[in-house]
């Protein structure tokens, strides 16, 4: 008893510790395949109750697919040993439909007699689930993972890149990777300890490589991962290549805007084109001015018409007036989609930046040369003036310049209109570049004047020549509507210590050709320290002019004006400016000086207030017929008895409407102390009624409406013969012919013809004429002859500083 009651004792012991273990452990009799025993660990994994378990066949318990594969197992003579151990993945299906993945692990036991099979259950659900989870990873993307051993044998593999390093067990590497020089000494430095990583190309693709050096059965080997990363790699590739393109056109832009040489930003397309496109060949072939309807972008394609294009050709510009076409060919491979963007994105960024540079060139051009002749401006001669003076010469050879002024020019203008004057400027602009030499340059300065830039001359000998060659070529008569001549004067200056400036040695020459005028027309006259001193002295007296217009050191001269009877009718006020000596200078050589002073509107402010004084101070003259009064004539002009105050206005004086607005301004308001007492009147200079005659009419009109006669003060003929009835000024009393005029009744019929036909012309419009400049008794009964109103000059009297009244 004592021993089965130990036995019992034992059993009771171990079904007490059957249950209490955490462990699933079950008892299943080898004879039926039934359940003995479960313990409460296992009914839990199981999820079936003690009762319901113990007496159920194991088949019953598990996933039907799994049976016959148990079933030859337990078949096995070498399970049926007691103390036989085995292990396996078992797969429990619960009432619940899940499905308990359980590692069993067990041996043979006898109990009671019955041979059983104690299994013990560990629940690996988990673990199965993230193998199958990690396994679909494997199977679904292009990962391969490989064991290579010491001799570069791939012992084992797996994953769906199959196409990559490693990808068959018991395949050699050497043998795989022969021509991969990159991964085999990855492989090398991976056997020698080292973790390595690098993306490496094969074939077609690119794989990324992980090598790590394991320890496997005490030996050194190398577990790797590969990932299929081509299509990555193509797409950076693709990134990359278009952030490069992104940039060469950003780049090629940025200099496209600051570019000025169009042969420059063609070797930058070209060199862009070369760079990204890789082209065989590319070529750009100006296309000729003005070729029109071209064709547009063209692709050929190679034998199979589907293939990319091989050649690529567009239009720089506009379309249907391209500047150029340029030609882009690559055989192999043919260029893509991309390719033919990238080069329509260039030629755009080309054909934008070539008309730029042509129009700023256009307009650069425009900006220094005269539109009429084409030559090179003023502003070219000096600025190519300065740079010859900036980079100086080694030897003793210089640079100088002819100041060229046509004579004759003006009358030609007058005589056949400004048309014919345009011809003849681009006549003489043809003749002055045949005869220069190479490296000469021939522009023109203003109006009728031309200058030539010589460089490179040994000496003022050498311009002189030049100057006698440009008088002999420009002497040979210019067919216009009828053939003209013109010649020039010509004043030379060489750069040297004393001119060492642009401005200076035109200025220089310019001075010098004024003199060779004074001397007559054909002249060359070089700049010397005779026109130096000059200068000086001109200078000088500008200086002093403007300090005695300010301290009021001038004088007024009262010229006398007799009526054609021979009656002192009127005076003409002009500036006198005393010198040391007792010396005056009369309006002739003040006026000028006055001009290039800007003095002139000064000037003519001082002359009306000297003029609006003298007439406030006039006294009043006896009532005709007391004794002393000079006996007016008779007819027309007998009102010359009232004795007017002339005072000429320069155009600037005349623009000034402050001026007017004075002189109209007393006139009203003081008006003359007696009927026939002196009256003011106006002269106005004959250029500016050319240059602006409706703003010169309507000054006229407003003066002669308060009471100011008026006339026009002409020193050339031709503005005579201008005078329409349609532009004739309304209250104009007359006009004044010059000394020039006078002068020419001493050349015989034609210049009294043309003195007769002016008066004529005049008294049909009901106009005054009077005559400046007489200054011999025979002129002065030859314009009364003509029929002159009025007459001025030596022959008539002398100036006095006090008005003849």
């Amino acid at each position: 008893m004592s021993s089965g009651g130990d036995e019992h004792d034992r059993e009771m012991g171990f079904v007490d510790l059957f249950h209490q273990l955490q462990i699933g452990l079950t008892v299943t009799r080898i004879a039926d395949g039934r359940l003995r025993r479960v313990n409460t660990a296992a009914c839990a994994l199981i999820g079936r109750s003690e009762a319901e378990l113990v007496g159920l066949d194991w088949r019953e318990m598990i996933d039907p697919t799994q049976v016959d594969e148990l079933n030859a197992a337990f078949s096995q003579q070498s399970w049926r040993r007691v103390g036989e151990a085995g292990r396996r993945v078992i797969r429990f299906l619960r009432p619940d439909g899940t499905v308990a993945h359980v590692l069993a692990s067990g041996g043979i036991v006898t109990i009671d007699g019955d041979r059983c099979f104690l299994t013990q259950l560990q629940d690996i659900t988990e673990y199965v689930s993230t193998h199958q989870q990690l396994q679909l990873v494997l199977d679904s993307t292009p990962v391969s993972v490989f064991l290579l051993d010491r001799e570069g044998q791939v012992v084992a593999s797996a994953g769906t890149a199959r196409e990559s390093p490693g990808n068959a067990a018991g395949s050699g590497l050497h043998e795989a990777l022969g021509d991969e020089p990159a991964v085999l000494e990855m492989v090398r430095s991976a056997m020698g300890g080292q973790r390595v990583h690098s993306v490496v190309p094969s074939g077609r693709c690119w794989y990324d490589v992980h090598l790590v050096p394991v320890s496997a059965a005490g030996r050194t080997a190398v577990g790797g991962v590969v990932s299929d990363v081509t299509e990555r790699e193509r797409a950076t590739a693709e990134l990359l290549d278009r952030t490069a393109r992104q940039t060469a056109l950003a780049n090629l832009a940025q200099y496209a805007l600051e570019i000025g040489d169009e042969l420059a930003l063609w070797d930058l397309g070209i060199s862009a084109l070369t760079d990204q496109v890789n082209a065989d060949r590319i070529t750009v072939e100006p296309c000729p001015d003005g070729a029109a309807g071209r064709a547009g972008p063209d692709a050929e394609a190679g034998r199979d018409a589907d293939a990319a294009p091989t050649l690529v050709r567009m239009p720089v510009g506009h379309t249907d007036e391209p500047v150029a076409t340029v030609t882009v060919r690559r055989a192999a491979p043919g260029l893509t989609s991309d390719d033919v963007a990238f080069i329509r994105s260039v030629v755009a960024i080309l054909g934008s930046a070539v008309l730029r540079i042509r129009m700023e060139n256009a307009a650069r051009f425009r900006s220094l040369h005269d539109p009429l002749t084409g030559l090179p401006n003023r502003v070219a001669i000096l600025d190519h003036l300065r740079r010859s003076l900036a980079q100086g010469r080694p030897d003793t050879r210089r640079t100088g310049v002819l100041y060229i002024d046509l004579d004759g020019f003006k009358a030609v203008n007058d005589t056949l209109g400004h048309h014919a004057g345009d011809e003849l400027l681009q006549a003489v602009a043809g003749r002055l570049r045949q005869l220069g030499r190479p490296t000469d340059l021939v522009g023109r300065l203003a109006g009728d004047e031309f200058a030539v830039l010589c460089e490179g001359v040994g000496g003022l000998e050498d311009l002189r020549a030049i100057g006698e060659r440009v008088i002999h070529a420009l002497t040979p008569p210019v067919r216009l509507r009828r053939l003209v001549s013109v010649g020039a004067s010509i004043g030379i200056a060489l750069a040297g210590p004393d001119l060492t400036d642009a401005e200076q040695v035109l200025d220089a020459a310019d001075l010098a050709m004024y003199a060779a005028k004074r001397r007559g027309p054909g002249r060359c006259v070089a700049y010397d320290d005779t026109i130096r001193e000059t200068v000086a002295t001109h200078l000088a007296g500008v200086t002093e002019l403007r300090q005695a217009v300010a301290a009021g050191r001038l004088v007024p001269l009262f010229q006398p004006i007799a009526s054609s009877s021979g009656t002192v009718a009127a005076a003409e006020a002009v500036p006198c400016w005393p010198q040391p000596g007792g010396r005056l200078l009369g309006p002739e050589e003040i006026e000028p000086i006055a001009f290039e002073a800007g003095l002139s509107g000064d000037l003519d402010q001082w002359l009306v207030d000297s003029a609006l004084r003298t007439l406030d101070a006039a006294p009043t003259p006896p009532p005709l017929g007391d004794a002393g009064e000079v006996d007016a004539p008779a007819g027309e002009h007998a009102d010359d008895a009232c004795r007017h105050l002339w005072i000429r206005i320069s155009e600037r004086g005349l623009g000034e409407s402050a001026l007017r607005d004075q002189i109209i301004s007393h006139v009203r308001g003081s008006g003359p102390r007696h009927p026939r007492g002196p009256r003011l009147g106006v002269l106005i200079p004959d250029t500016m009624w050319q240059l602006d005659y409706r703003n010169v009419n309507t000054a006229i009109g407003d003066l002669a409406a308060a009471g100011v006669e008026t006339r026009l003060d002409f020193t050339e003929l031709g503005p005579i013969r201008a005078i329409t009835k349609d532009n004739i000024p309304p209250g104009l009393g007359g006009i004044r012919l010059s000394d020039r005029h006078i002068h020419n009744l001493d050349d015989g019929d034609v210049g009294i013809a043309i003195i007769a036909g002016i008066v004529r012309f005049a008294d049909l419009l009901h106009l005054a004429v009077a005559a400046q400049g007489v200054d011999t008794p025979a002129q002065l009964a030859r314009i009364r002859a003509l029929g002159c109103d009025l007459a001025q000059g030596a022959a008539v009297g002398p100036a006095a500083l006090t008005p003849p009244w």
